[in-house]
């Protein structure tokens, strides 16, 4: 039999501090059943959302993915992965319209007392959480404007990096990330290269319409699409 994580799970020493009881063991592996799919959808939507309230921001991409599409084929991710303007479209996309708002909630275990800076020792079995919404909306980390749609933010590379660095969590942090975070990345890649350069998106503002159910739900999303043929 392959790798399995349910297995991987219950072989944790009972001595461990990492061992998960019944409930928590169930909840990981339904976690992981679920995981990756209305997440990636809800942020392919927003991508999708911000792009058809932006046209300058299409074209740009059009522009910049065409010399790609010379052989008529997809191109690879690790190609689309050096378009700097494909990149900040989906990061600005994502932190304005996080799939998953939080909270995160963790408890404090034992060695974990100081864990968050600038506070006083928490005690342990204190849960704790923080709202991804807020952290990517705050103007502290991203001014005056962190309420609006600038792609551009992530194109210079000093403040790129502190932003990304320090708050741009969409796939979480640490030991806790995502770990199909690359595989989610590619598919956000390819599906907004391949929409790009056959349409023309185009929506109203406030047409995007859902519910936060832990994550992300689009009900509702009126958008026309153009052939560019």
């Amino acid at each position: 039999m392959g790798p399995c994580i349910l297995r991987n799970l219950l072989a944790v020493d009972p001595s461990d501090n990492r061992k998960l009881d019944q409930d928590m063991t169930r909840y990981e592996c339904f976690n992981v059943i679920l995981a990756g799919v209305g997440s990636t959808s809800a942020g392919l939507i927003a991508i999708f959302y911000e792009l058809g309230l932006h046209p300058e921001w299409q074209e740009r991409l059009y522009l910049d993915l065409h010399p790609l599409f010379e052989d008529g084929k997809l191109p690879s991710s690790s190609r689309l992965s050096q378009i700097a303007s494909l990149q900040a479209v989906i990061k600005e996309s994502l932190r304005l319209h996080p799939p998953f708002s939080g909270p995160f909630e963790r408890v404090i275990g034992p060695g974990g007392e100081n864990t968050i800076p600038n506070a006083k020792p928490l005690p342990l079995n204190t849960r704790v959480w923080s709202s991804l919404y807020v952290i990517c909306h705050s103007e502290e980390a991203f001014g005056s404007d962190a309420n609006v749609f600038r792609p551009e933010r992530w194109l210079d590379e000093s403040r790129s990096k502190q932003m990304q660095d320090d708050t741009f969590f969409a796939f979480g942090r640490g030991s806790r990330g995502c770990i199909g975070k690359d595989l989610a990345w590619m598919i956000l890649e390819l599906s907004t290269a391949a929409i790009i350069r056959e349409w023309k998106l185009s929506c109203k503002p406030g047409s995007l319409k859902g519910v936060d159910a832990f994550e992300m739900q689009y009900d509702e999303l009126e958008m026309a699409f153009t052939s560019r043929g």
